[in-house]
C-alpha cells in the first residue's frame, strides 16, 4: 500500500495596495508554485492554485493543509482541477483543513469538485478560526462518481464524510456541520437525501450579518423567479448569527457551478464590492465553461474534413484516414498517417526513402504515394 502524507502552509498578509503570500511551505504531494493576479477586478487579489503532484488521491494518502489570512489581507485558493478519489481496496484517504481569518480579512476557497471513484473512501475535516469582522467563502462540490465512464458509476463508493467547524478567536463556538455518505449502507436515491439529484453542491458563508442579510434576500428573491427543475437551490441561516449556508441539487455538474458562481457574485459584489471574472475555458475550475456542448460541433466539422477526399491539407499537417468497410463492419481499423509537406521551408524537410512511406515528411514538390486499400473488400479510404 502506498500512502503520501503532503503538508502546505499559507500565510497571506497586506502589503501596500494588495495583498500577498507572505509565507509558504509545502510537502509533496500538495504543491503551490506562486501567487497570480489575474482577476482584472480584485487586482490586488491573489490567486492560488493548489496542485498535487500524485494527479488524484490514494488509499492511505494524508493532506493536510493550512491557510492564514491576516488583518485585512484577501486572498482566493482554489484547485488545478477535480479532486478524483481512486479506487480503494484497504485504507482510507483524509484530508484536513486549518484556515485562520484576522479581522477584515476575506478568503474564497473554491476548490474543484470532488469524483470519487467505485469502492473509494475518504474523509475530509476543516477548521475555521473567523474573526467576528472577516468573511469566508468556503465551497464544496460532490459528484457521484464516475458518470460517463463505461456504463456508469453512481454512487458506487464506499464512503464519503465531510465536516466543517467554525469557531471565533477567543474559542467560542460557532457551528459544526457534518455530512456523511455511504451509499452501500443507506441509498441516497430516497427523497429527502438526494432523489433524482446526481451533483451536491455544499456552501458555506461565514461573514457579519450585515452582509449576510442583503445576501439572504437576494437568494430568496431569485429562488422565487427560478423555475428549473433540474437543478434546485436554497439558502438557510448559520447559527449564532455566523452567516449562511447554501445548497444545491443537480442532474449534471455544469447547472451546478453555475449556482454556486451566482451565489459567489453576490457575496463578492456585497463583502468586496466587485463583480467576479466571467466565465471562460481557463482559470477556477468554478469559472471554466463547460465544453461539452462544443463536442458535437467540433466531430461534425472534423467528419467532414476526414470524409472529403478533394481535402487538400496545410503544410506540416497530418490527416487520418480509414477504411468505409472497416467502419461499417467493425473490422480493426488500420488508420494511417499521412503528413503533408512543408513548402514553406523544403530545406527542412528529410528526404524521403524509395518508395515512400505513410507518416513520413516528403519533400515539396512530391506527390504522396496513393492510398492503400482495405485488404478485406478492396474499397479506399474515404
Amino acid at each position: 500500500m502506498s500512502s503520501n502524507h503532503g503538508v502546505l502552509d499559507m500565510a497571506f498578509a497586506c502589503r501596500g495596495d494588495r495583498s500577498v503570500l507572505a509565507h509558504l511551505y509545502r510537502q509533496a504531494p500538495l504543491l503551490v508554485q506562486q501567487a497570480l493576479y489575474w482577476d482584472e477586478h480584485l487586482p490586488g487579489l491573489p490567486c492560488v492554485y493548489i496542485i498535487t503532484t500524485s494527479g488524484c488521491v490514494l488509499q492511505g494518502d494524508r493532506l493536510d493543509v493550512s491557510i492564514t489570512v491576516g488583518p485585512g489581507a484577501m486572498a482566493h485558493v482554489t484547485t488545478q482541477s477535480a479532486t478524483k478519489v481512486h479506487r480503494m481496496d484497504e485504507d482510507f484517504a483524509a484530508a484536513s483543513q486549518t484556515l485562520q481569518l484576522a479581522d477584515n480579512a476575506y478568503l474564497e476557497l473554491l476548490p474543484g469538485p470532488v469524483i470519487p471513484h467505485r469502492h473509494s473512501r475518504f474523509i475530509t475535516r476543516t477548521l475555521a478560526t473567523v474573526s467576528d469582522s472577516a468573511t469566508l467563502l468556503s465551497a464544496e462540490l460532490l459528484q457521484p462518481g464516475r458518470k460517463h465512464h463505461g456504463a456508469g458509476e453512481l454512487f458506487e463508493f464506499d464512503m464519503y464524510s465531510s465536516t466543517l467547524t467554525a469557531s471565533r478567536p477567543d474559542g467560542t463556538p460557532l457551528f459544526t456541520e457534518k455530512l456523511i455518505a455511504e451509499p452501500w449502507r443507506h441509498p441516497v436515491r430516497q427523497a429527502g437525501v438526494m432523489g433524482n439529484f446526481d451533483v451536491f453542491g455544499n456552501v458555506t458563508l461565514i461573514t457579519p450579518r450585515r452582509h449576510a442579510d442583503p445576501i439572504f434576500e437576494q437568494v430568496i428573491a431569485d429562488a422565487d423567479a427560478d423555475g428549473d427543475a433540474d437543478c434546485v437551490a436554497g439558502a438557510s441561516r448559520l447559527p449564532n448569527d455566523a452567516g449562511l449556508v447554501y445548497k444545491v441539487l443537480g442532474k449534471e455538474t455544469e447547472p451546478v457551478k453555475a449556482k454556486v458562481r451566482a451565489f459567489w457574485g453576490l457575496v463578492r459584489r456585497e463583502v468586496a464590492g466587485a463583480p467576479i471574472p466571467a466565465a471562460r475555458p481557463w482559470g477556477s475550475p468554478l469559472l471554466r465553461k463547460d465544453l461539452g456542448s462544443l463536442l458535437p460541433r467540433w466531430r461534425t466539422q472534423r467528419s467532414k474534413i476526414t470524409n472529403n477526399s478533394q481535402w487538400s491539407g496545410r503544410p506540416g499537417e497530418v490527416r487520418r484516414r480509414s477504411c468505409r468497410h472497416r467502419l461499417a463492419t467493425g473490422h480493426p481499423a488500420r488508420s494511417s498517417l499521412r503528413r503533408w509537406p512543408d513548402t514553406r521551408s523544403p530545406r527542412r524537410s528529410p528526404p524521403a526513402a524509395p518508395g515512400g512511406r505513410w507518416g513520413q515528411r516528403r519533400p515539396a514538390g512530391r506527390a504522396p504515394p496513393p492510398c492503400p486499400r482495405c485488404p478485406r473488400c478492396g474499397s479506399a479510404p474515404g
